[in-house]
């Protein structure tokens, strides 16, 4: 036996690390990054090749095309990630794969390093793909090695969600020796790996079919219930290990019958229903929407089951934020006052652990280029208006005007410019958001000579998310030039280095466009 006392998004890795995989690939952001990165420390030693890509899209189809080619593969990203994989999985779902592929998506309920507060879950149903989500460590590690095996044996991508709550919880995995494992590249592909307006209904009905299959003979391993009581509570995912702190050991299991759901999509409806009957209310409990409850509630109401069902659309949690153990005591209490509640879970003690700046932060000098720009606009009698791309400028959030997505900045103030207001538009961005998805933005913006300037702020990583490298960093093998890609983009570009004698002078110059500009001001 070979046990590891590893955290949530380590277990992943291990996991994954057992499977046998092969390509790692992903873009920073957290939850996720440490399963990443622990997989790159251990990189060397299995044989597998990782890579930070340039966004998420380009690492759903660097990973695409390995498992094309016969390599298990696995893509970690963050939620607001998910959103930039979309194009390519909208297709994915169509092609059957060859070498497993599994997604990892950090979900951050509350928003404790993110820009919003999304469920990434209801795009589970528009994919209709596999999505599955462990309870802890343990689970993490058995769905990792499960999922790549599923993913060949049905040829089709599995998705695993975490959240920031499950990686910060550690556990003892039962670490298997991992194994070489690759197919080979397969042959007569014929239009396997091309959706087309010709095939395409007809791969869809497939896909259909295919997801019938796995609702009966794959998604309920990932289920499991315990206890015989009456009241039902069906908890999904690190809820159940949050629902099992909560309750004492061996004063529940008469009183209450608890469906642990690790599957996410697609639900085994008879195994809802043979719950259902066994019980005469149940609690739904999950995090951000009834994603899961709207589900149980159509199973319910269509089969005529007669049972109290409480959850968020009757209010009794919030449909937003994270869900503590605290608000889990309180219903137990209201709707089972038999069992016997951990007193240790209050709002005091669960309060928020949101940190306004991370250790990585602490000597940002972004408040000294807001202060340059300022004094330099002020001397031409201009009205900055600052819109920003999210991550680094989180220290400087009140002094910005819009931030939305990565790479944004420079289409926003494209598009602001078009008003030609008394304001003089300024895009912000840092360096790993210029490889991210702003280069497209500043093609656009120099074929319509939008009249704005870019800041390119240069701190030489993607620092917020721990200093991973870029294509343009010193750590990469052969650096590009962010200001020569600009400049054959069509954009007047500039530098300085902050704090040099002629930061105001270069600024001065680059304050009055004919055109887009860019200054990259390496700080």
């Amino acid at each position: 036996m070979n046990e590891k006392l590893v955290n949530g998004e380590e277990a992943i890795a291990w996991g994954a690390i057992s499977a046998g995989v092969k390509v790692v690939t992903g873009y920073p952001g957290s939850p996720g990054t440490e399963v990443m990165n622990c997989l790159i420390s251990n990189a060397q030693s299995y044989n597998i090749t990782t890579e930070w890509s340039t966004n998420e899209k380009v690492a759903t189809e660097v990973a695409i095309g390995a498992s094309i080619a016969g390599l298990r593969s696995l893509v970690c990203v963050k939620n607001v990630g998910l959103n930039s994989m979309l194009d390519p999985l909208m297709v994915l779902n169509l092609t059957p794969v060859n070498g497993g592929l599994v997604f990892l998506i950090g979900d951050d309920p509350g928003a404790y390093g993110s820009q919003n507060d999304q469920d990434s879950r209801p795009l589970a149903h528009l994919l209709e793909m596999p999505w599955v989500e462990p309870a802890n460590a343990e689970d993490g590690y058995q769905m990792a090695l499960q999922c790549f095996s599923l993913s060949e044996k049905y040829q089709i991508p599995f998705f695993i969600r975490i959240t920031r709550a499950y990686g910060k919880e550690s556990g003892l995995i039962d670490f298997q020796e991992h194994f070489d494992h690759q197919l080979q590249v397969p042959e007569n592909v014929g239009d396997r790996f091309i959706p087309n307006p010709q095939n395409s209904v007809l791969k869809h009905q497939t896909l259909q079919t295919l997801t019938e299959r796995l609702k009966t003979e794959v998604m309920d391993s990932f289920n499991d219930v315990n206890g015989e009581g009456g009241l039902g509570i069906i908890a999904s995912g690190h809820i159940y290990s949050k629902v099992k702190n909560v309750i004492e050991e061996d004063s529940w299991e008469d009183d209450i019958c608890i469906l642990k759901m690790g599957a996410i999509y697609p639900l085994n409806e008879k195994s809802i229903i043979d719950f259902l009957k066994s019980v005469t209310a149940v609690v739904i409990l999950e995090e951000h929407h009834p994603v899961i409850e709207c589900q149980i509630r159509t199973i319910a109401q269509c089969n005529r089951l007669q049972l109290h069902i409480h959850g968020k659309l009757d209010n009794f949690f919030s449909s937003s934020g994270e869900l503590f153990r605290w608000q889990i005591k309180n219903v137990l209490e209201q709707l089972c006052p038999e069992i016997e509640v951990s007193a240790k879970f209050t709002i005091e003690n669960e309060q928020n652990e949101k940190s306004t700046v991370k250790s990585h932060c602490k000597n940002c000098r972004y408040d000294e280029v807001l202060d340059l720009l300022d004094e330099v606009c002020h001397a031409h009698q201009l009205k900055p208006f600052y819109l920003a791309d999210p991550g680094c400028l989180v220290t400087v959030t009140d002094r910005i005007h819009a931030k939305y997505a990565m790479g944004g900045a420079v289409a926003l103030a494209s598009g602001f410019s078009k008003a030609k207001t008394d304001h003089f538009p300024i895009a912000l961005f840092g360096d790993s958001s210029f490889f991210h998805s702003a280069i497209g933005a500043i093609c656009d913006a120099s074929h319509h000579r939008a009249n704005i300037l870019m800041v390119l702020l240069d701190n030489g990583s993607a620092l917020t998310t721990g200093g991973q490298a870029h294509p343009g960093s010193s750590k990469a093998k052969r650096p590009l030039s962010m200001s020569l890609i600009a400049q054959q983009s069509g954009a007047t570009t500039y530098e300085f280095e902050l704090g040099s004698n002629k930061q105001k002078e270069i600024l001065a110059k680059a304050v009055d466009p004919h055109g887009p500009t860019m200054v990259r001001i390496i700080i």
